[in-house]
């Protein structure tokens, strides 16, 4: 449980799996992607939260969870 101010990249099959029901945060700044997931498949994430700590620039907005060629499930 928390509250992390980082980034997360996956590239490879992974289950990522937090306390689940809010109690882990994973956020990073408007301009900052905080999940990325690219060229894979079967990741699974379940029991975590992902946000922006602002509100993003619809203009120039930075994806919160871009996912690249993969195939991610959220639980």
């Amino acid at each position: 449980p928390g509250t992390y101010a980082e980034s997360l990249v996956v590239d490879k099959d992974v289950d990522l799996i937090g306390p689940g029901q809010g109690r882990a945060v994973v956020q990073g700044p408007h301009d900052r992607n905080v999940l990325r997931v690219r060229k894979t498949k079967g990741v699974v994430v379940r029991g975590l939260t992902f946000r922006h700590t602002d509100t993003a620039d619809l203009e120039r907005r930075t994806w919160l969870v871009p996912i690249n060629e993969a195939d991610v499930a959220f639980e």
